[in-house]
């Protein structure tokens, strides 16, 4: 059995806050069309929301896992070392929700999880990633240096969402002057993103998912013959929010500099979406493809269902 995991917060989720660029006041439209897409590639799918959110039996009310002492903890902590950050919606709801997910993991004992942000469109099965996780790890993947992708992350059990669990709140505990040394570029407004690349440089149950198919990076390709869309193949099919066009790709990120280095090439064919590796000239299918522009999500989906 495997399971897909969403999580939605909208920006009044934790406490009353301004309409904002980053947050949502109403459940987007492309969250169920994603959804609705991508469970066709699980056995089962799970959507945890606020209450007024729910729409069917598979929801789960985010009320059950806040009235949890794990729950309670990380918050006690986020007001007591986090404070510059807590108030801002952004940063609380990306936060927060690879907590949400994982307390939700171990309570209801899932296994082989794999948690989506809704902006990513699955084009293979849940049950590729099984196999190469042994019991009690977890994986993500690199989209550039210090940042780990929150957006396609496979849990293997409640063992392991105890150890990233765990994890979380070590580091959160440690508060920012402590981490500012370790994150990098991020070392004045700490994320997620940072969050989850201490862990994978730190945690010895983590298993890399390879953004390449080759060098740096491409860690377990050969066990999954596919690679992972942390941002930037999304970015370059389809552009971003920013308005960015397509073919629009960041030197920063590791497909980026590939693509720079003319060892990758990003392709669409029949709207499912490949990378070849210009060195073997073979053609690898992408498993995900995460759409940082949201305007194209609906359109692009009717193309690949229709």
């Amino acid at each position: 059995m495997n399971n897909l995991l969403y999580v939605f917060l909208d920006n009044n989720f934790y406490k009353e806050t301004p309409d904002n660029p980053y947050t949502y006041n109403s459940l987007p439209d492309y969250y169920t069309a994603t959804y609705n897409n991508n469970k066709k590639f699980t056995d089962k799918a799970y959507f945890i929301l606020q209450s007024k959110y729910c729409f069917n039996d598979t929801c789960i009310n985010v009320d059950i896992i806040k009235d949890t002492d794990e729950y309670r903890d990380i918050i006690n902590i986020l007001n007591t070392k986090w404070s510059r950050y807590v108030n801002d919606p952004f940063w609380f709801n990306t936060t927060i929700r690879v907590v949400l997910l994982l307390i939700c993991i171990i309570k209801y004992d899932l296994k082989n999880v794999l948690h989506v942000e809704a902006d990513n469109i699955l084009f293979e099965p849940v049950s590729k990633l099984e196999n190469i996780f042994n019991n009690g790890e977890y994986g993500y993947s690199n989209e550039a240096p210090n940042a780990c992708a929150p957006c396609f992350m496979f849990i293997k059990d409640k063992e392991a969402a105890t150890t990233l669990l765990n994890l979380h709140k070590k580091l959160l505990l440690k508060g920012e002057n402590e981490l500012k040394p370790y994150v990098g570029h991020f070392a004045n407004w700490i994320t997620d993103m940072a969050f989850l690349d201490i862990i994978y440089r730190n945690g010895k149950s983590f298993k890399m998912l390879p953004c390449v198919p080759s060098g740096t990076y491409s860690e377990n390709f050969d066990k999954l013959q596919t690679v992972i869309d942390p941002n930037p193949y999304g970015m370059f099919f389809f552009g971003t929010n920013q308005g960015h066009p397509a073919g629009y790709y960041e030197a920063r990120h590791f497909v980026g500099e590939q693509i720079v280095k003319k060892h990758i090439t990003p392709v669409l064919e029949n709207n499912k979406p490949f990378v070849i590796d210009n060195k073997t000239n073979k053609q690898i299918p992408i498993f995900n493809l995460h759409m940082h522009n949201k305007k194209a999500i609906i359109p692009f989906l009717t193309n690949v269902n229709s």
